[in-house]
């Protein structure tokens, strides 16, 4: 597994993030259109009428199609931090794992990453170029 198939996983945090977003946002369109019809009782005068309100299937026929989407890609989301985390287990170097579950799983900054091990930033994002060039 190398960098970009890891970093895969922010990018569908991201995208989770931003279908969120879209669907807290998503509002009612009130609409307002004029029909043409007649009085239900004799002599049947033709008359237009105006009718306003919102437009509640539309509202709910985009709310599915994002809840859709957003549940697509939570199990894609859960897939691929699966394969990473059998890959994370196969590293044998402790302190590597834990590189690489916080910055990838956890999606730690280097800054945060180092305080939470006990290294610098710096050397954090030293051991973690190491293991990828090295690997």
């Amino acid at each position: 597994m190398n960098k970009e198939e890891l970093l895969k996983i922010s990018a569908i945090q991201r995208e989770i993030e931003i279908i969120k977003i879209q669907i807290s946002s998503a509002d009612y369109r009130y609409t307002a259109d004029s029909v043409r019809g007649s009085e239900n009782v004799f002599p049947y005068v033709e008359r237009s009428f105006s009718v306003k309100g919102y437009d509640y299937d539309s509202y709910y026929a985009k709310l599915n199609r994002l809840q859709s989407k957003l549940k697509r890609k939570l199990e894609e989301l859960m897939d691929e931090r699966d394969k990473v985390l059998e890959y994370i287990e196969t590293v044998p170097d402790s302190i590597m794992r834990q590189i690489l579950m916080l910055k990838y799983i956890n999606g730690m900054t280097w800054e945060q990453i180092g305080m939470k091990i006990g290294y610098s930033a710096r050397s954090v994002r030293r051991k973690h170029t190491w293991f990828f060039t090295k690997n």
